[in-house]
């Protein structure tokens, strides 16, 4: 469940960067097997890594 908490924190600090993203997560909370969470956690990390960076 922090695995959520985390993520939710990352989308509202990235928020407007990483659309596609969104649907990504419902889609791994929908289905709570923590290996698609981990891997959306880490594609939304990447993303706003970038977005900020550039």
């Amino acid at each position: 469940m922090e695995q959520l908490q985390v993520m939710s924190s990352l989308l509202h600090a990235c928020q407007g960067r990483i659309g596609p993203l969104t649907s990504l997560l419902q889609f791994c909370n929908t289905k709570s097997q923590y290996f698609r969470m981990s891997t959306a956690l880490a594609i939304i990390d990447l993303s706003c890594r970038m977005s900020i960076q550039t």
